[in-house]
């Protein structure tokens, strides 16, 4: 999944759904895996209105945020 921006623009951002899981854990037949090394991590709960556009600009203010 990615943003589009109201102007038509769109960011550098990607969704992914899984499940975070021990190391060296093996991975069931047709599905695959990504190795996320160590890192900081930052959340933003996103409240408001998707009809008043207010939670549209959401990730560039969260980005600033941090």
């Amino acid at each position: 999944m990615g943003i589009e921006n109201k102007n038509g623009t769109y960011c550098n951002f990607q969704y992914w759904i899984g499940m975070m899981l021990p190391e060296n854990t093996i991975v069931p037949d047709g599905f695959s895996y990504v190795d996320i090394p160590k890192g900081d991590v930052a959340v933003c709960w996103i409240y408001g209105s998707d009809e008043t556009g207010e939670i549209y600009d959401a990730h560039e203010l969260f980005i600033e945020c941090i």
